[in-house]
C-alpha cells in the first residue's frame, strides 16, 4: 500500500483528454493506417508492419490514463476529510485500499494473457511485458497486490509465465527480451516472497504454497527443444539474492523439493535436464553464470539468506540423510558456464545452517554429521569450493568450545552434537592444506585458548595443542603437494622437449650398420641432457617440512608459557608446555593415520 495526492479535478481532466485523444489515435491507426498499408504491401509485394512502437506507447498511454481515473475516483471517495482521506487545501491524500490494488491485479493478468500470445504477436507481448514490468514496479511493496497477482495467477500460471519468460529471454530465440524478461524474474521472486510471508498482514495460505509445489513438479513444454519442470523454472525466484523467503514457506519448499530430487536421483545424478547438446533454453536470466537447470542451487541459496530455514532443513534429527546425500551422494555438474556453482551455494546454505549460532543444538547436530561424512566418505578431503564454508563453519564452533570437546579425554561422537575426533582431525588438516584456511583456523584457536585457559590450563593447553597439531600435519602436506606439482609441471615440459629431440634423431639400430654406435652416443647425451634437467624437490620439502612442524612446536610452547604466567600459572608453566609439545605431536601424528 502506499499514498498519493492530487486534486481530482485535475487528474479527471487530464485522463479524460488523453484517453480519449489515445483512444481516437488508436482508432484511426487500426481502422485507416493499417488498412492502408496492407493494402499498399499487397500491391508493391511487399511487407510494411506498423511500427510496434506506436502500438506500445498508445497502449502504456491508456493504461497509465486508466490509473489516473482509478485514483481519482479513490480520491472522490475518501474526500471531505472522510474514513481514508484528509483534506488538506485544495488537494485530498487518501491511501490505496484493495479496491486499487485489486484493479492492478487486473491490470497484469491482461499483461499475462497478451504476453502469452508471444508467438502471433511479438510486438503486443512487448508491450505487455512492460507494462506488467511497471505495475510490479509500482506496487511491489503493496501485500495486497502482491498476494491478490499470485492469488489471480495461480500456481501453474506463475510457472507458465515464467516458461514464457524464458523462451522470451532466451538468448537463441529470437525475441530479444532479455533485460525485461529478467526484471519480470526479479519482480515476480521479490513479489513471490512477500505474498507468502506469514509476518505480512495479507499473505497467501499454506495450501497455495502447497499447489505451488504440486504444480512445479509437473512438466512444462514451451518449445520444441524439450521441456522442463516447474522447479526449474522457479529456481531463478529463489536464486535473486534480493528476494527474502520465509522460514515457513523455505521449509515447505525445500522439503518438497529434497523429497522429489531424492526419488528420481540415479548414481548421484539430479533428475534435472542438462545442457549438454541440448537447446532447450537456461531458465535464469537474472544469475550470471547459471541456467537454472538445477533448482537446487536456488534453494540453496535461498537458504544462505535464512538461517533459520537452512538449520530446519538440514539438522539431521529431522531428516538423517540430507547432509550426507548433498555433500556425498548427490553430484554438482558445472551449470553452463559457472564454475562450482552448485557445491559454492551448499557451502553457503552449510555456512547459514551450522555456523550463525554455533551454541545452538541444532547447529552443532549439523557440524558433526557433516564432518562425519566427510572424513568417513572422503579421508577428510574437503573440495576446494566447499573449503571457505567449512573453514568459517569449523572457526565458529572452535570460539564456543565445541571443537576442543572432541579433543578432551572423554570419548567422542557418543551423541549427535560431538565431533567425531579421528574425523574432525582429518578435515581439518584437509582445510590446513590452504595457507589461508590454516591461518583463519589457527587463529580461532588460539583465541579460545586465550579466553579459557585459566579456567582449565591442562585441558585447554592439550586441546590447542593437539588441533595445532593437526592442522600443522595439513599445512606440510599442502607445501609438499604445491612443491611436488612444481615438479611434475616442470619436469613434463622436459619431457616434451625430450620427445621431440628424439622423434628428431629418430629410432635407428644401434647394432649392424656403420653409423649406428654413433648414434647411439647421441642417443646416450640427450638421455643424460634430460635426466639433468629434470626437477626434483622432495629433499627441500622434506627440509621445509622439519622446519615448519619444529616452529609450530615451539611457537605453541612459548604460547602455552606466556598464557600460564598471564592466567596466574606461572609455577606450572613448563609442565604445561611440555604436556603441550607432547600433545602436538600426537595430534599431528593421529591427523596422518
Amino acid at each position: 500500500m502506499g499514498t498519493a495526492s492530487a486534486n481530482p479535478a485535475h487528474l479527471f481532466s487530464y485522463s479524460d483528454a488523453a484517453t480519449r485523444a489515445a483512444r481516437e489515435l488508436q482508432d484511426f491507426v487500426r481502422t485507416k493506417v493499417a488498412p492502408a498499408m496492407l493494402a499498399y504491401a499487397r500491391h508493391q509485394e511487399c511487407l510494411i508492419p506498423i511500427d510496434g512502437k506506436v502500438l506500445t506507447r498508445l497502449n502504456a498511454v491508456i493504461a497509465t490514463d486508466t490509473w489516473v481515473r482509478t485514483v481519482g475516483q479513490a480520491f472522490l471517495e475518501a474526500g471531505g476529510g472522510g474514513a481514508g482521506g484528509v483534506l488538506m487545501a485544495d488537494r485530498i491524500v487518501v491511501t490505496t485500499d484493495s479496491g486499487l490494488a485489486a484493479g492492478m491485479v487486473k491490470l497484469a493478468e491482461q499483461d499475462y494473457r497478451t504476453i502469452g500470445n508471444y508467438r502471433n504477436d511479438p510486438g503486443a507481448a512487448h508491450a505487455a511485458l512492460a507494462h506488467l514490468n511497471s505495475l510490479m514496479k509500482e506496487n511491489g511493496d503493496d501485500p495486497e497486490f502482491a498476494t491478490g497477482l499470485m492469488r489471480q495467477l495461480g500456481p501453474r500460471g506463475l510457472i507458465d509465465l515464467l516458461g514464457k519468460l524464458a523462451v522470451l529471454g532466451s538468448r537463441s530465440g529470437g525475441y530479444g527480451e532479455g533485460a525485461q524478461a529478467a526484471t519480470a524474474q526479479r519482480s515476480l521472486s521479490s513479489l513471490l516472497a512477500r505474498a507468502t510471508d506469514p509476518s505480512s498482514p495479507v499473505h497467501l495460505d499454506d495450501d497455495w504454497v502447497s499447489m505451488l509445489d504440486a504444480a512445479a513438479a509437473l512438466p512444462v513444454k514451451e518449445t520444441a527443444y524439450g521441456e522442463w519442470t516447474g522447479w526449474q523454472l522457479l529456481e531463478p525466484l529463489l536464486q535473486n539474492p534480493s528476494a527474502h523467503f520465509s522460514t515457513p514457506f523455505l521449509t515447505t519448499f525445500g522439503r518438497d523439493l529434497l523429497d522429489y530430487e531424492r526419488k528420481r536421483s540415479s548414481h548421484g545424478k539430479a533428475p534435472w535436464a542438462t545442457p549438454m547438446g541440448n537447446a532447450l533454453p537456461g531458465t535464469n536470466l537474472i544469475t550470471p553464470g547459471d541456467a537454472g537447470w538445477d533448482p537446487m542451487i536456488g534453494l540453496l541459496n535461498a537458504l544462505s539468506r535464512n538461517p533459520a530455514a537452512a538449520t530446519f532443513l538440514l539438522d539431521p534429527k529431522r531428516d538423517k540423510s540430507v547432509i550426507e546425500y548433498l555433500t556425498a551422494k548427490r553430484g554438482w555438474p558445472y551449470d553452463y558456464n559457472s564454475s562450482h556453482a552448485g557445491e559454492i551455494a551448499l557451502g553457503n546454505a552449510l555456512r547459514a545452517a551450522a555456523a550463525t549460532n554455533a551454541s545452538d543444538p541444532a547447529q552443532q547436530r549439523i557440524a558433526a554429521e557433516l564432518v562425519r561424512v566427510l572424513g568417513h566418505d572422503y579421508g577428510g578431503k574437503v573440495s576446494a569450493p566447499l573449503q571457505p564454508a567449512l573453514t568459517d563453519l569449523l572457526s565458529a564452533h572452535i570460539k564456543s568450545g565445541h571443537v576442543n570437546a572432541a579433543f578432551s579425554d572423554a570419548p567422542d561422537g557418543e551423541t549427535p552434537t560431538e565431533f567425531t575426533k579421528k574425523y574432525l582431525q582429518l578435515v581439518m588438516a584437509s582445510l590446513a592444506e590452504n595457507p589461508d584456511q590454516y591461518h583463519h583456523l589457527a587463529s580461532a584457536e588460539i583465541g579460545y585458548a586465550g579466553a579459557y585457559f585459566g579456567d582449565s590450563p591442562s585441558l585447554t593447553a592439550s586441546s590447542m595443542a593437539q588441533l595445532l597439531g593437526a592442522l600443522a600435519h595439513g599445512r606440510i602436506n599442502g607445501m609438499q603437494g604445491a612443491y611436488k606439482a612444481a615438479d611434475d609441471k616442470h619436469n613434463a615440459r622436459v619431457d616434451r622437449i625430450s620427445w621431440v629431440i628424439n622423434q628428431a634423431l629418430g629410432k635407428v639400430p644401434t647394432k649392424g650398420t656403420a653409423g649406428g654406435l654413433g648414434m647411439q652416443g647421441v642417443q646416450w647425451l640427450a638421455d643424460r641432457a634430460e635426466k639433468s634437467f629434470k626437477q626434483d624437490s622432495s629433499q627441500k620439502a622434506a627440509l621445509k617440512s622439519g622446519d615448519l612442524f619444529a616452529d609450530g612446536q615451539t611457537d605453541l610452547m612459548n604460547a602455552v608459557e606466556k598464557l600460564a604466567r598471564k592466567t596466574g600459572h606461572g609455577r606450572s608453566a613448563g609442565a604445561l608446555s611440555d604436556e603441550a609439545s607432547k600433545a602436538y605431536s600426537t595430534g599431528y601424528a593421529d591427523a596422518g593415520s
